[in-house]
């Protein structure tokens, strides 16, 4: 809705009984509020006159100069009102329209240049009815009040216009700003999810490469184990061989197994001699008792049987190395067996072992264990450790899946490691589960009870053969 135009009057002191008649002339326009009009006389007291003056001109819309010789005459009029006037009419910001009240030379003034009133420029004075020349200039300022009052509703809905339109502008820039930011967060989080990817990449990988390493180590260690076992029964072997040659020459060396080899050949060539020469029937003595076990024979003279068989019994030709008592354990299984499993002799169950004929075992694949469950032996140091199926990142998914953070310790604000020791058995079930370390509120049985519901694992293997195997499992109990 636009303002009510304002009309300024500028005047001289000399015109005011102008100013009361045109102001009669006004007052319909004023009541009906088409219309503000405001003159000096209008001045509130202890108000500096010439700053109200000032305000309201530049605050007018119209501006009407009552025109006679005296407002021409005085200086306030003419350098004051009517060049600040000038000023805003030729700025556009105001109207100035002159009023003649008398007759002068308002022509040779800036104001010629305006279309003045009444009606031609006439001079009030000069009319034949003054109320008529009123009359007259009251019709031409409606038109023009009109005129501004169209032009202030047309620059307003200009500006209502450009408004609209620069705030479509401000909308359509904000969602430009705010597309190109949810785009930059989209591009971030891309990015963001493209690292994480990448880092669980690589995670990953040195996961693998350590476990890979691990692997590669203890294989390497098994190895080295092995051949240090090898090594060191060859030398047992070999140190053995040594004894045996040692007491060998120096048997050889012996006078006494000299005498006693040659005292030997002497009564093998007697033997001979005697069973070959001819028999007389009064001399044949020697019988053969078959039911006496076999063997025994009886020599014609007993002092020289009797030395034959010292000899025979007590020399041997080659002396025979000293035999290895085996454990009894290897001898039940042999004597069960009825042939020798450790084929090798060096004391290991192995692929080259001759195992006991078991039904449902093949040979050559390493002795299958006789003894009960609870008797066999547990190993800590294996060639192949035991492993959960898919690896320590399943396992610790598993874990984490199953983890249930026991509400006592929550309150408590119990953290720690539990470590949980146990079992892989031969066919991968885990058993015989203690607590190694517990840190209270429930966690060590938060820990025993994920254990009962892990699948079977693979279990760890000695010489290519699946053993009982001992594994200690850290568990962390951490508030977030």
């Amino acid at each position: 809705m636009p303002q009510t135009p304002q009309i300024f009057i500028a005047y001289s002191r000399k015109d005011s009984a102008f100013l009361d008649e045109l102001r009669v002339q006004l007052t319909p326009l004023e009541r009906s509020g088409k219309v503000k009009i405001w003159y000096d006389g209008k001045i509130e007291p202890g108000v500096v006159w010439e700053t109200a003056i000032k305000e309201n001109l530049h605050m007018a819309d119209l501006i009407l100069m009552l025109v006679s010789a005296d407002a021409i005459a005085s200086d306030y009029f003419y350098d004051k009102e009517m060049a600040d006037a000038m000023a805003r009419h030729a700025a556009g910001t105001a109207r100035v329209v002159p009023l003649i009240v008398r007759p002068c030379a308002w022509q040779a003034t800036p104001l010629g240049e305006l279309q003045a009133l009444p009606k031609d420029g006439k001079p009030v004075t000069t009319w034949a009815d003054r109320d008529e020349a009123y009359a007259n200039a009251v019709a031409s300022l409606m038109t023009t009040l009109d005129n501004i009052r169209m032009q202030r509703i047309a620059a307003i809905e200009k500006m209502e216009q450009e408004r609209q339109h620069a705030e479509v502008e401000t909308r359509r820039e904000a969602e430009a700003r705010f597309a190109a930011v949810q785009e930059t967060e989209r591009r971030q989080k891309e990015q963001e999810q493209q690292t994480a990817q990448q880092r669980e990449v690589e995670a990953q990988r040195q996961l693998d490469a350590a476990e890979a390493e691990r692997r590669r180590q203890q294989a390497e260690a098994a190895r080295l184990q092995k051949i240090q076992a090898a090594q060191q029964q060859k030398e047992a072997a070999a140190k053995r061989r040594e004894q045996q040659m040692a007491v060998l020459s120096q048997r050889l060396r012996s006078p006494w197994t000299w005498g006693i080899g040659l005292a030997g050949i002497l009564i093998l060539i007697i033997g001979n001699w005697v069973c070959n020469r001819p028999s007389a029937p009064s001399q044949q003595h020697m019988q053969v008792d078959n039911n006496a076990g076999g063997g025994d024979t009886t020599y014609p003279d007993p002092a020289v049987a009797e030395v034959s068989k010292t000899l025979v019994q007590n020399t041997p030709l080659h002396p025979e190395p000293k035999k290895q008592t085996p454990p009894a354990d290897k001898k039940k299984n042999s004597n069960q067996s009825g042939s020798n499993p450790d084929k090798d002799k060096d004391g290991i169950p192995d692929k080259e072992d001759d195992c006991p004929e078991v039904k449902g075992v093949k040979k050559n694949k390493g002795c299958p264990e006789t003894k009960p469950v609870e008797d066999q032996e547990i190993y800590k140091v294996v060639d192949t450790p035991p492993q959960y199926p898919g690896g320590e990142a399943a396992m610790l998914k598993f874990i984490y899946q199953q983890l249930q953070y026991p509400a006592i310790a929550k309150e408590n604000g119990v953290q720690g490691t539990v470590i949980i020791s146990f079992i892989v058995e031969k066919d991968g079930r885990v058993s015989n589960a203690t607590i190694l370390r517990d840190i209270g509120g429930g966690c060590g049985a938060e820990g025993l009870r994920i254990l009962t519901l892990m699948p079977k694992w693979s279990p760890g293997k000695k010489n290519g053969a699946a053993v009982r195997t001992q594994f200690n499992l850290p568990l962390k109990f951490r508030l977030e």
